[in-house]
């Protein structure tokens, strides 16, 4: 079995490790991610 490299996507402060997991798994899975800001 051959696995994909799993791509990195560095977050952008110390509170943004959440979203940063988020988009590498979707990448991943090549998955849309919607990022608006509230």
């Amino acid at each position: 079995m051959k696995f994909k490299t799993f791509p990195i996507d560095r977050q952008m402060n110390m509170m943004d490790c959440g979203v940063a997991c988020l988009k590498m798994i979707c990448k991943y899975y090549s998955l849309q991610l919607c990022e608006s800001s509230t």
